[in-house]
């Protein structure tokens, strides 16, 4: 996808960074197309002194199935984009691409997205800006995610039939 200081790329980092103290077998991999220049630099920075991060960086752009394939080989999906005019309404695409992967998430609060993920408990919502990093590790161990298997309606399929919908009213 798309790396940017709007989805969560730094939230992601010290939230990668503060669970590692619990446990340093976790690995973090980031899949996408850096935005930014100035924030390619900070990132590199970043990652270079850190072993247990993994950039995959596309030039421009990562290819979708790429995307999917490291996703299918996540053992937890890290969506923390700040609550901003651009997020807060929208509903990531990321997020329906881990539910209809059956990924356990971690989410920033959003009532919306909560409200998608609730029928599966496809995920734990936090504040990645204020957390305690050994309570979520802990929880991550002893939540039961996906009671409940998402259908068809997480899949594009059912939202095209509500576009096409909306763009014949225009």
């Amino acid at each position: 996808g798309t790396i940017s200081i709007e989805y969560g790329i730094w939230e992601a980092l010290y939230f990668v960074e503060n669970l590692y103290k619990v446990d340093n077998e976790i690995r973090l991999t980031v899949v996408g197309h850096i935005v930014n220049n100035s924030l390619k630099e900070k990132m590199y920075k970043f990652i270079n002194s850190r072993s247990y991060i993994e950039l995959k960086e596309g030039n421009p752009l990562v290819p979708h199935q790429q995307i999917i394939d490291t996703l299918r080989q996540a053992d937890i999906a890290l969506l923390p984009y700040q609550l901003n005019k651009s997020t807060m309404n929208c509903i990531p695409t990321k997020l329906y691409e881990a539910l209809a992967l059956k990924i356990p998430m971690l989410v920033q609060h959003n009532v919306l997205w909560e409200k998608v993920c609730a029928p599966y408990q496809a995920g734990i919502f936090l504040d990645f800006n204020n957390f305690e990093a050994k309570h979520i590790y802990l929880q991550l161990n002893e939540f039961h995610f996906y009671k409940k298997n998402p259908g068809k309606e997480v899949l594009w399929a059912s939202e095209e039939k509500k576009l096409m919908k909306f763009v014949s009213e225009l």
